[in-house]
């Protein structure tokens, strides 16, 4: 059942894509693309916006989908804790490089419950070249169904930023590990992922600094593999 929704996800992500980056084909064509994860909540500390990596120990837990908990950060220094009750913005962050600037990858959102009951929301991934890249997953989330957005990516040293809005923090019933004031970020079938082994138990970064990124992607438009 959980194939036949990533492949649903897939389909609507190919039909949109065409249209999404109709303009960028041409430019994205056998493009290398490095496209850096950066967190999924954050919050102004002394005038920069910041995330906290969880306390679990390992940071990275679950063996398929690297899921690191994401928290948002607090005025004091020394802790990572999160506001209570439910309702934080959830946002997806990237910051891709390539050679030529183009739209790197569309998605359209899913909703879904794990077999405990946690909420969350996918984002079923194409690449400019209408190839399935799979789902990057929010845990302890809400949000639409069906939404579609792009990512972008863009020559060094400044490559292309996205920030966009996929849901926010949802406080979970009674069954499922923790309430919804944190977001467990991690991948479903992606190609090529790899994770931020620097991040720390309780750490505090830069939601938008280059070497604080959650996960990362590899990968060439259009070609499989890495």
């Amino acid at each position: 059942m959980r194939r036949m929704t990533l492949l649903a996800a897939a389909a609507v992500a190919i039909a949109v894509t065409a249209a999404v980056f109709s303009n960028d084909r041409t430019e994205a064509h056998g493009q290398q693309v490095q496209l850096l994860w950066m967190s999924s909540l954050g919050r102004t500390v002394s005038g920069d916006l910041k995330y906290c990596t969880g306390s679990g120990t390992p940071v990275y837990h679950g063996t398929n989908y690297m899921f690191i908990d994401v928290m948002i950060g607090t005025s004091d220094p020394t802790l990572c804790t999160t506001p209570s009750g439910s309702g934080q913005t959830v946002k997806l962050r990237t910051w891709g490089f390539s050679s030529v600037y183009h739209g790197t990858i569309a998605t359209s959102s899913s909703i879904g419950t794990t077999p405990s009951g946690c909420h969350y929301v996918q984002l079923g991934m194409i690449d400019a070249e209408s190839l399935y890249r799979g789902n990057p997953r929010f845990t302890h989330t809400t949000g639409s169904v069906g939404t579609i957005r792009s990512i972008y990516a863009g020559p060094s040293p400044y490559g292309a930023v996205t920030e966009l809005t996929i849901g926010s923090t949802y406080s979970e019933p009674s069954g499922c590990p923790w309430t919804g004031q944190h977001v467990h970020q991690g991948f479903a079938d992606i190609t090529c992922p790899d994770k931020n082994g620097s991040l720390g138990v309780s750490d505090r970064n830069f939601v938008w600094g280059l070497y604080d990124w959650v996960h990362q992607m590899n990968y060439r438009e259009g070609h499989s593999g890495c």
